[in-house]
């Protein structure tokens, strides 16, 4: 997932990043409506990567004391940045970098 962000993200036949992630962050403090469908979406994607993390853990691909919840939210926060990234710039080079760093984080079996 984190490389193909860094591919998708850095494609050349659309903006960089990803609207949902960069949706709204600019709006005035009247804006929690417009704010919260992002939100929610940006939020759903955490929960589904941790119950993907929890499947795994529960298969054993995962070790037993695997905090999915901790792992999918810093998943999260890398598709964030990366995406923040490539729209200040970063190459789909860059960011495979990344998401290679972030994928040490990840516990082995």
């Amino acid at each position: 997932m984190l490389r193909e962000a860094a591919a998708e993200y850095t494609a050349t036949n659309h903006p960089n990043g990803c609207l949902t992630i960069s949706a709204a962050t600019n709006c005035g403090p009247d804006s929690a409506d417009i704010e919260e469908l992002p939100r929610s979406r940006r939020n759903a994607n955490v929960a589904a990567i941790e119950q993907r993390i929890q499947s795994d853990v529960d298969a054993g691909t995962l070790p037993a004391d695997t905090n999915a919840a901790a792992l999918a939210r810093l998943t999260g926060v890398a598709v964030q940045g990366m995406s923040q990234q490539s729209r200040d710039g970063a190459t789909r080079s860059d960011l495979e970098a990344v998401a290679a760093l972030i994928m040490n984080a990840w516990p082995t079996p």
